[in-house]
């Protein structure tokens, strides 16, 4: 007997109904949010064949689990000056996995040291509903930067970096997840700026476990609210001027190394969604 789940739009839905496709024949309704409705899907006992059909007049989806060995064309791959940071590369690990390399020079910058992968500037939260979740683990949380989430520029740029408790935004316009452990406190941040005026950003409670994957979620809606989730679970509080919504946006992804030592960063999977 087949089983109905029904997921709704609160603030704990968007990345959990993502993840969990429970039982083994399941047909997944949605509560029509920003018109979003998933008609089937249906796993097979020993294949785990998963199909989902989704309104695509209503919502543009873009999702890439970095599968074979050579990265997709929509993504922009950059790196910094130093020999070590080398573009963003599909390794060989399990599931499909992209490995951004930080350089490892005296110049602890992301000029110099920086590696991101960024999309085209594709995406906004004009129509109603922005998503992103990335699926991410570094090889250390000493001395390194990074950011997740979406900015107006797809150039080789940090978006915020922290120093003490003082933020500085290099974007404009951005809005996602900072760990910088020249902060006070090395605990991921949820950040965001609006035609250069910084939201609040806040202190997330939580750091990321070096060599271990973590889910980082963030939603931004018309009115230019943020809410984020970490491992499917919204995190802080919803973020109010976050972002100048009609802003054209790239989703990415940057680390560089605050140290002369190299890390790395992996990138599992990259899901973004947006209200057309």
């Amino acid at each position: 007997m087949n089983k109905v789940r029904k997921i709704s739009s609160d603030d704990t839905a968007p990345a959990p109904a993502r993840a969990d496709y429970g039982p083994a024949t399941v047909g997944v309704d949605w509560d029509d949010y920003e018109g979003h409705r998933t008609l089937a899907v249906n796993r097979a006992a020993n294949d785990r064949l998963h199909m989902a059909t989704r309104d695509v007049h209503h919502v543009s989806t873009f999702v890439d689990d970095f599968y074979g060995d050579a990265l997709d064309g929509a993504w922009v791959p950059l790196n910094g000056s130093d020999a070590q940071a080398i573009d963003p590369a599909p390794s060989a690990a399990k599931n499909g996995v992209v490995r951004l390399t930080c350089g490892d020079d005296g110049t602890t910058t992301m000029a110099v040291n920086g590696c991101q992968l960024a999309t085209e500037l594709n995406w906004d939260a004009s129509a109603g509903r922005l998503f992103g979740e990335f699926r991410i683990k570094v090889s250390a949380i000493t001395n390194i930067v990074f950011f997740v989430g979406f900015t107006d520029s797809k150039a080789l740029e940090m978006p915020f970096t922290q120093s003490g408790t003082t933020l500085t935004s290099n974007a404009s316009d951005a809005v996602g997840f900072m760990f910088d452990t020249n902060s006070t406190t090395d605990d991921l941040f949820a950040v965001g700026v609006a035609a250069n005026t910084d939201a609040t950003h806040e202190d997330l409670g939580s750091a990321p476990v070096a060599d271990t994957f973590i889910r980082l979620g963030v939603e931004v809606f018309a009115d230019g609210t943020a809410k984020f989730y970490i491992d499917g679970v919204k995190t802080g509080d919803t973020m109010t001027s976050a972002i100048t919504v009609a802003t054209d946006l790239a989703a990415t992804v940057a680390v560089f190394s605050e140290t002369t030592t190299s890390h790395t960063l992996d990138v599992d999977y990259v899901r973004l969604e947006q209200s057309r």
